[in-house]
């Protein structure tokens, strides 16, 4: 879902991870930040990331058996007309202050496609939801991202390009984040083992720990079968790593566990989880 609200629904970028889709978290032993980096929570670009993987992409090529993802930054891939993306995700990285309008307890992110990606383009929405711990709504961002579907590159597989723009509107302490423009090609690549992998590349506007500097970003997903699959992302400034699991194939739950920071490189290891569901259909 790739949940590219894959979404990702995402991002996916005002770093959190989380790209997730929406968007998947991985799993890590844990270290409070440094005084000098800012606190990270899960973005609405890293949730519709997780979300990414949900979709069922099939319109130019077979769907592959097995599902990669590009959990940790935002990917290539949209919502398809009609779907909805719903994740909720924890971390337990603290914040610095006590004033710190980012709480380290969990957010909500919600993605819905809109327009047509394999004829024109597709639009996806994306609402973030930070204050779950406190006063639920008081602090959010939305933003927005229009993506294509184009050919893969071997035979099953499917490519797409995005464009976008997260926390494009702000309210509550989120005024205190900048916007994020990013663009990004992520392509999946079926094995004839059964095992697919997903490659993603990118560039956004406020990649680093803090959200200032511009960068490139990517990830390798590999999705082992229809119920499993991994993912390392590099975003800048830290490595984030991600374990994925499916337990029905026919309810579109994926529960992803993870760590940011992994090699503790910006003194911000934490781990990282993530709830996503997804739908499509509704119009």
């Amino acid at each position: 879902m790739p949940w590219g609200v894959t979404v990702t629904l995402s991002s996916w970028i005002k770093r959190t991870s989380a790209v997730v889709a929406l968007t998947t978290a991985a799993v890590a032993a844990t270290a409070a930040p440094s005084d000098a980096a800012e606190p990270v929570q899960i973005s609405a670009a890293d949730l519709l990331a997780e979300l990414e993987k949900m979709q069922r992409l099939d319109a130019l090529a077979t769907q592959p058996t097995a599902n990669p993802s590009n959990f940790g930054v935002t990917g290539g891939f949209g919502l398809p007309r009609g779907a909805l993306a719903i994740s909720g995700s924890y971390t337990d990285a603290q914040p610095t202050t006590k004033d710190d309008f980012i709480n380290g307890d969990g957010s909500i992110g919600a993605a819905i496609g809109l327009g047509d990606p394999y004829e024109v383009v597709g639009l996806d929405l994306l609402l973030g939801i930070i204050s779950v711990g406190g006063s639920f709504g008081e602090d959010g961002t939305v933003g927005a991202r229009v993506h294509r579907v184009v050919p893969g590159f071997v035979p099953g597989g499917r490519s797409s390009i995005s464009v976008g723009v997260d926390n494009g509107v702000k309210w509550g302490d989120a005024d205190d984040v900048d916007e994020n423009y990013s663009a990004a090609f992520s392509t999946i690549l079926p094995m004839p083992s059964g095992v697919s992998s997903m490659v993603t590349v990118g560039y956004g506007s406020n990649v680093d720990e803090g959200g200032t500097s511009d960068g490139v970003f990517g990830s390798l997903g590999l999705g082992w079968n229809p119920h499993i699959n991994t993912t390392a992302a590099w975003s800048g400034e830290e490595v984030i790593v991600s374990a994925g699991f499916q337990p029905w194939l026919d309810h579109n739950l994926v529960i992803t566990a993870g760590a940011g920071d992994v090699t503790d490189e910006i003194d911000n290891r934490r781990f990282l989880l993530t709830v996503a569901w997804f739908t499509q259909g509704l119009f």
